[in-house]
């Protein structure tokens, strides 16, 4: 529940939304037509992340029965755990004195941001209401992962650790994967029910500092924990 809130209120996951929302402003896209695109992009990209997450485990599941291999994989996890810590809490710190999105390094590449935001542009222009919330959802998700995995893979590697039954890991997958579509479909209803972009975006800069620290603070419990479950 945790990792799937902190993932979805991941700065990557919600500066897509906001953007998807204003795009969909400008374009006089409301009403109806708003809800049905909003409702479709959350609806594709729960389904696209989840089956990212079920390829995830299912090749997790794989290398059980490689022990070596395995505790390679979860002494690896670890390492980057720790380094995802340090560099959320230094983004924090970096961000808080400069205010500047650019000093961030943990976010995605300005390549994949512009992708992103074509793909959006070219979905609200081209595509149907539904067919074009689903296309853009599919594929903004799937570009996104990039950033969002720094939580989502080092969470299911844990679940995989902790929880060896199969369909309890499928469980577990759903919850966290209902728990990261949440902020963002809270976001977008707030957009329906009248909140100007401006207003969200500038809600969004002002909580960049909070969710990095509170990113940095889940990397290193989840690495305590899995080095805990070691000994």
């Amino acid at each position: 529940i945790l990792g799937g809130l902190l993932d979805g209120i991941n700065p990557c996951a919600i500066g897509t939304m906001i953007f998807f929302m204003s795009l969909l402003a400008v374009a006089g896209v409301g009403g109806r037509g708003f809800l049905l695109m909003g409702v479709s992009f959350c609806c594709a990209s729960f389904i696209v992340y989840t089956i990212l997450g079920l390829g995830l485990l299912h090749a997790l599941y794989l290398l059980e029965g490689f022990e070596h291999v395995r505790n390679l994989v979860e002494i690896i996890v670890i390492v980057i755990l720790g380094l995802l810590a340090g560099l959320s809490f230094r983004d924090g710190i970096k961000y808080k004195q400069s205010g500047n999105a650019g000093t961030i390094l943990l976010q995605l590449p300005a390549r994949l941001k512009k992708m992103i935001h074509n793909i959006m542009r070219s979905g609200v222009r081209n595509g149907g209401i539904v067919i074009g919330g689903i296309v853009v959802g599919a594929l903004v998700t799937l570009l996104e992962s990039v950033c969002t995995g720094q939580v989502y893979i080092p969470t299911l590697v844990f679940v995989i650790k902790t929880d060896t039954e199969t369909g309890r890991a499928w469980q577990y997958l759903l919850l966290y994967n209902a728990m990261f579509i949440l902020p963002l479909a809270v976001i977008f209803m707030v957009a329906y029910f009248g909140t100007n972009s401006r207003v969200l975006v500038e809600w969004s800069r002002k909580h960049v500092v909070s969710s990095k620290f509170l990113m940095g603070c889940f990397f290193a419990f989840l690495a305590v924990l899995m080095i805990l479950m070691r000994q």
